[in-house]
């Protein structure tokens, strides 16, 4: 019965194929059937992946009020790990929006409410944003640590997709480092990864990263190349922020090679 009001397996096709705003509608009809028959905590909980798919669509501003009175409504019902789930999503939402210490602080309190309800997988997914967060303010000894944590632990649990996105981060870790045999193999390898897992927007990202680093070695048809389908596969998957960095990147590779 839930599983009817609810269409779970539509829901999360619509996610992972990249119908973004399917998802949503879907979410909040799962949502407003729950409210109508009095499951609360059922309808709180259809929320939390629309938090992640606002943010993956730019709505930025309609995904932090989302967050917000979600995490009320869980924290009131007494759900802390569905709390730590929005903890985590306002910690993306930040790290999105270059708010890297709030993101800090909110991948820190998603990471401690996980390891108390004994939730590696989130756990692992926590302390990844908290490194990608340190990262980006400059402490990268620090993250570099983290990441090297993260990794063992995804490893030692079978985590496959949680070690795609760390050596997605280490990467781009080693390229600001200089490190770009290191870097240009970890987003190598991370593409490959999400490719097999048929992830079209982690591999989306994934693409994009790896034409940024080639441009940054002005290795400029490999870095076109890439970034022209990192476009052409943002505009098919509703994903406008990330179209627009890539047709920026992708207009740097073009001036650079005489085509104005």
């Amino acid at each position: 019965y839930v599983e009817k009001l609810a269409t779970p397996d539509v829901t999360i096709a619509d996610i992972i194929g990249g119908r973004l705003t399917e998802a949503a509608s879907a979410l909040d009809r799962a949502a407003r059937r729950f409210r109508r028959v009095g499951q609360a905590h059922h309808a709180a909980q259809t929320q939390v992946p629309k938090i992640m798919v606002l943010g993956i669509m730019g709505r930025h501003a309609e995904a932090a009020a989302c967050a917000e009175h979600t995490l009320c409504e869980l924290n009131r019902l007494g759900d802390p790990r569905a709390a730590a789930k929005v903890c985590l999503n306002l910690g993306s939402l930040a790290m999105r929006r270059d708010f890297y210490t709030d993101a800090a602080r909110h991948y820190r309190a998603a990471a401690a409410l996980f390891s108390r309800a004994g939730d590696r997988e989130h756990s692992v997914m926590a302390d990844i944003g908290l490194a990608d967060a340190l990262s980006a303010t400059g402490d990268l000894d620090e993250a570099a640590r983290r990441y090297a944590r993260a990794r063992m632990r995804a490893v030692s649990h079978g985590l496959p997709v949680l070690e795609a996105m760390i050596d997605e981060s280490m990467a781009l870790l080693d390229l600001s480092c200089g490190r770009y045999r290191d870097a240009l193999g970890g987003l190598e390898r991370s593409r490959r990864c999400y490719e097999q897992l048929h992830m079209p927007q982690q591999l989306a990202i994934a693409e994009k990263q790896l034409g940024d680093a080639y441009l940054e070695l002005r290795l400029l048809p490999e870095a076109t190349a890439l970034l022209e389908e990192a476009v052409s596969r943002f505009d098919s998957l509703a994903m406008p922020d990330d179209q627009a960095w890539a047709m920026a990147q992708l207009g740097r590779a073009r001036a650079l090679q005489g085509h104005i």
